[in-house]
């Protein structure tokens, strides 16, 4: 703006002076502002370097170490339900010896059945019918429960369930049941304290890579904060210093605004920058040549 084009309204000198003085102040006022936020800037582009430093500092590989230990710790978890799985299913079988349940339990594992939410294997009537066929003497023979024809009476009833397994091991030496729980006692003990070390290993490993994994998170949030703060000012400063804006860079101005403020942040000297460009006339390609 300049004195002689306000002259040009037939404004008397004291007018002048007084809209010269006006438009002085507010340049001084943008002036203040733009060096604002240029060290505002400045200071955005630190902080981006400091979170790049931060990231740096990680092992590079971090991600796909991460990613490989939690498969590894899913994959033993997953193995030792399996194996339970397979256990139990194998208790409801009866075998000709101790040889052929190991086998048998050996090919189940190696089959590698979908172990289902109920926490049975996917498939395992259909296997044992094909290893029946395959290998009959695999299995002990079934054979009915022994029966007593009491004279002038008649075969007396087969007994089934619990009365046959009470009167099954009803004789059985009190010495020998001492010695089986003795041995049997133990060896539960271990498994199940085995299982339950395994499980709390895996959960712990898991918590902790969940937390490494948010330290890792918020350096990128910050990162990225940081790097669209530092665009946002040093694009709003060129436009604000040229006097005029693209179409295209301020829909892409908006853009980044919004991504800034849904990573959580909501900095007034930033929205400032995107206001005043907003208010900015629009120039066309041809008019920045």
């Amino acid at each position: 703006m300049k004195r002689e084009d306000l002259k040009e309204f037939n404004l008397s000198d004291e007018q002048v002076q007084k809209i010269m003085d006006l438009h002085g102040a507010d340049l001084e006022r943008q002036k203040q502002t733009i060096t604002t936020l240029t060290t505002e800037r400045d200071a955005a582009r630190t902080q981006l370097a400091d979170a790049n430093k931060k990231l740096e500092g990680y092992d590079p590989d971090w991600k796909q170490k991460a990613a490989d230990a939690e498969q590894k710790a899913a994959a033993q978890i997953s193995a030792l339900k399996a194996d339970y799985a397979a256990e139990n299913a194998a208790a409801g079988l009866k075998f000709s010896s101790a040889s052929a349940k190991k086998a048998f339990l050996a090919d189940l594992k190696a089959k590698g059945l979908t172990l289902q939410d109920d926490g049975k294997l996917l498939g395992f009537d259909d296997f044992v019918k094909e290893y029946k066929g395959a290998d009959p003497d695999a299995f002990a023979p079934d054979k009915p429960a022994p029966t007593v024809t009491v004279p002038g009476q008649g075969r007396a009833p087969a007994k089934t369930g619990q009365a046959y397994v009470d009167d099954k091991y009803k004789h059985m030496d009190n010495d020998v049941i001492a010695q089986l729980s003795a041995a049997l006692v133990p060896l539960l003990g271990a498994v199940c304290g085995y299982l339950a070390g395994k499980l709390r290993a895996a959960a712990k490993r898991a918590k902790e890579q969940d937390a490494a994994d948010q330290k890792q998170q918020a350096a990128l949030v910050d990162g990225v904060k940081s790097l669209l703060r530092g665009q946002i000012i040093d694009d709003g400063l060129t436009y604000l210093e040229e006097g005029a804006i693209p179409p295209f860079a301020l829909e892409t101005m908006e853009h980044q605004n919004d991504a800034y403020v849904r990573l959580g942040d909501g900095d007034k000297s930033v929205n400032d920058i995107v206001d005043r460009c907003r208010r900015l006339p629009i120039r066309s390609g041809h008019e920045h040549e």
